[in-house]
């Protein structure tokens, strides 16, 4: 492919968004939330620079938020200098009408013993009935903040709304890579 072609492919949904028949956001937020609980295993997207690494983990949402216990390895790498991730949660394929998956575009920030996010991860384990009172070395709590959420849903069809929708929660910030990459515009962003 030349460039051009890439450009096109790039702009593939951004080129139909006026076509989308999107849902309210609330209920839509709804939805998402209820296939986050219901789920448990993501694949958790870091890079920086060239170095890019995809990890299956499992995660825990709650809160707005997607916690993830997790040893060390290369994926901190890429978060030292740039803490852009994406996130991918899914169900296998087996035909379009029940197609369910997700991807999550946002920061991830290791919350550490002591700090206001640590300290709810603690509380919700106790309201859990688990507790967690300091992590095991080599163990670390990466929280990701969902920026902007994309589903394909085959049920939506039947709603009468599209299956692929989006939800910005936040604006990315304005450049939160210390590697010197600028954030992605989504109005112009690749999907």
């Amino acid at each position: 492919m030349n460039r051009q072609e890439y450009d096109r492919a790039a702009a593939f949904w951004i080129s139909r968004e006026s076509e989308i028949k999107q849902m309210e956001p609330k209920q839509l937020l709804s939805k998402i939330e209820e296939f986050l609980t219901s789920h448990n295993t993501c694949a958790l997207a870091t890079g920086s620079g060239s170095f890019v690494r995809c990890t299956p983990l499992e995660y825990e949402y709650f809160r707005g938020r997607l916690w993830i216990i997790t040893e060390g390895g290369l994926k901190f790498a890429a978060l030292r200098n740039n803490d852009r991730v994406s996130v991918a949660v899914y169900e296998p394929y087996t035909d379009f009408d029940s197609v369910k998956g997700i991807q999550i575009t946002g920061t991830a920030q290791v919350a550490e013993p002591g700090n206001r996010e640590f300290e709810e991860y603690q509380a919700h384990r106790s309201e859990k009935g688990g507790s967690v009172a300091a992590l095991p070395q080599g163990l670390y709590l990466l929280v990701i903040h969902p920026e902007r959420i994309e589903g394909v849903f085959g049920e939506f069809l039947e709603m009468g709304y599209s299956a692929r929708q989006k939800l910005t929660l936040r604006e990315p910030m304005a450049n939160s890579a210390s590697d010197g990459s600028q954030p992605v515009n989504f109005a112009s962003a690749p999907d």
